[in-house]
């Protein structure tokens, strides 16, 4: 359904934006001087699950660094524990020698998000709050914040620890000021999608669309939910699936063409245009030069690298049924999504 959804979204903005929007992709040029960032990746995909015996997928991955990677969902793996039905975890870990099942199996639905401030203090949202701080794993209690049963906090960003914010189905916003967690109101016909943020001031942006198709920024700061942008209408390049902060005034924003909206005038400006029927599910930026976005089409996985300078676009290889989550750290990435009934991660590292 969520493809569905997707692929509904992206050919109505590819409609749109072929005929007005041009690839602002620098031509490369024997003069030209060095990348500040180097795009010339390598590429390795793995696959984890018991296909014959249920689904596994990824939803979202955290690299610390080369070797110390999370990627979350729910996944079954076999175990001698479990000879028939194999062993389930939600989250898989790389230690730089080999990938394990960590921890124990917390929600049957898997672990839809994760950001981590360090090693010692990461934050999960398996449809409420999940924290491990420090070697111990603690459900945050949302008992008593009037949750229907199809509303979910799925997707999880963190300055510190006393600014904590989730975002979901429903119209899901949620925030944690080192106390306790609050539910923020806001209009139930939107889902949120992506969340993004600055660790200098603080302040988060979240991205959600509803059933039109129409896509809102959200502006998150001192437990408060500001609309910053609603798209007018669904025939517009300038709607959304994935948002990320490039810089401290900029969002970059995917689904068909990237564009950039900035916080501070709401100048928008279309700045890359993908090859067609390319749509973006996720994207994260580890710095103003070294910008991810991961989406596909109808023949491969695809990741779109901006470096400060250009942009380039990749055909990745393990080809998804349904891709779902990038995050990055310095000469490393992840893309996470659910492939042939399995659970599949691609890594993508700088040459």
């Amino acid at each position: 359904m969520r493809i569905k959804l997707l692929l509904e979204v992206i050919f109505l903005c590819i409609s749109f934006s072929a005929f007005s929007c041009k690839s602002s992709t620098e031509p490369e040029s024997k003069n030209a001087p060095p990348d500040s960032t180097s795009q010339d990746f390598t590429f390795e995909v793995k696959r984890f699950g018991l296909s014959n015996l249920s689904s596994s997928i990824f939803f979202d991955v955290w690299l610390f660094d080369e070797n110390n990677i999370w990627a979350v969902g729910d996944v079954t793996l076999q175990d001698t524990s479990e000879p028939v039905n194999g062993k389930e975890y939600n989250i898989m870990q790389w230690n730089g020698k080999e990938w394990k099942g960590r921890g124990k199996l917390f929600n049957s639905a898997g672990i839809h998000g994760i950001w981590a401030l360090d090693t010692g203090r990461v934050y999960m949202s398996p449809g409420i709050a999940l924290v491990y701080k420090r070697g111990e794993y603690k459900w945050a209690d949302f008992s008593k914040m009037g949750f229907e049963n199809w509303q979910s906090m799925d997707r999880i960003w963190a300055s510190s620890e006393d600014n904590v914010w989730g975002v979901g189905r429903g119209g899901i916003v949620m925030h944690f000021d080192g106390q306790e967690w609050k539910r923020i109101n806001f209009d139930q016909q939107w889902y949120f999608y992506s969340i993004t943020g600055s660790k200098t001031t603080g302040v988060s942006y979240a991205l959600a669309l509803n059933t039109q198709y129409q896509t809102k920024i959200v502006k998150l700061q001192n437990s408060k939910a500001e609309v910053i942008y609603t798209s007018q209408s669904q025939n517009t390049e300038f709607n959304g699936w994935t948002l990320t902060l490039a810089n401290e005034k900029e969002l970059f924003i995917g689904n068909g063409p990237i564009w950039k909206f900035n916080v501070e005038t709401k100048a928008m400006q279309v700045v890359f245009t993908p090859s067609p029927t390319i749509g973006f599910v996720s994207s994260f930026a580890v710095s103003p030069k070294d910008i991810y976005f991961y989406g596909f089409n109808e023949i491969s996985d695809v990741l779109v690298h901006y470096n400060g300078k250009r942009f380039k676009e990749f055909a990745l290889p393990g080809r998804s049924d349904n891709p779902e989550g990038i995050k990055a750290a310095t000469n490393i990435a992840a893309a996470v999504s659910f492939a042939g009934n399995q659970a599949q991660i691609i890594t993508i590292k700088r040459r």
